[in-house]
């Protein structure tokens, strides 16, 4: 059977058949099988969905700048739980970051720091103590209430697979004496960027033909 040439205007019954049939192989081809590019997508926790502080202090909800206020000279934290979705590429490291602005009212070069505390363990494996990634962000006049995106280290994926949990904790620290930024940093979201090969998973709990 001759292919259909998607630029031609059908011209029968038979044109409009073939153009589905094969429309739904391309569609079929990319749910089962792996994709050797891959596609970027994100776990996503807005701060409106994160209601659980941390064993520190948690931040406040700023009304005004629709967002959680973690405040200047003290140690806000949140915590939350994330599961590894069906159509991530298993073993392909994921990209943690966080979506933030900073609020009115600092010294420009001072800093805002945040750590952010990870455990990541595949279904049926004990629990491990969290590791720690810190990025420093210095303030310039110009950051006063622009929306930034601060990105931490790749977390390693290896062995890593679909359902795996990680438990995460995200955390303002307090700075060295003259660093510490004098404003609120306002939480948007955090997310995790993660490459996809699927629509899902052939079986229930394991990717493929594992």
């Amino acid at each position: 059977m001759p292919h259909y040439d998607r630029g031609d205007p059908p011209q029968s019954t038979a044109d409009v058949l073939r153009f589905l049939r094969e429309e739904l192989g391309r569609i079929e081809a990319y749910t089962h099988a792996p994709r050797t590019d891959g596609a970027w997508e994100d776990l996503r926790f807005p701060a409106q969905a994160i209601s659980l502080g941390g064993p520190t202090k948690a931040p406040v909800w700023d009304t005004t700048n629709i967002g959680l206020a973690f405040e200047q000279g003290f140690v806000n934290d949140i915590q939350g739980i994330a599961l590894l979705p069906h159509s991530w590429r298993e073993g392909t490291n994921i990209r943690p970051h966080i979506h933030w602005e900073a609020g009115a009212g600092f010294t420009a070069s001072r800093v805002v720091t945040w750590c952010l505390y990870v455990r990541w363990r595949n279904n049926g494996e004990t629990t491990t103590a969290l590791t720690a990634y810190t990025v420093s962000v210095t303030l310039t006049p110009s950051t006063t209430l622009v929306l930034r995106i601060t990105n931490f280290p790749e977390l390693t994926a290896t062995g890593k697979n679909i359902s795996s949990i990680i438990d995460f904790q995200l955390a303002r620290i307090a700075g060295a004496a003259g660093t510490t930024a004098t404003c609120n940093a306002i939480f948007k979201e955090f997310d995790i960027h993660y490459l996809t090969d699927s629509f899902g998973s052939d079986k229930e709990f394991v990717k493929g033909n594992n």
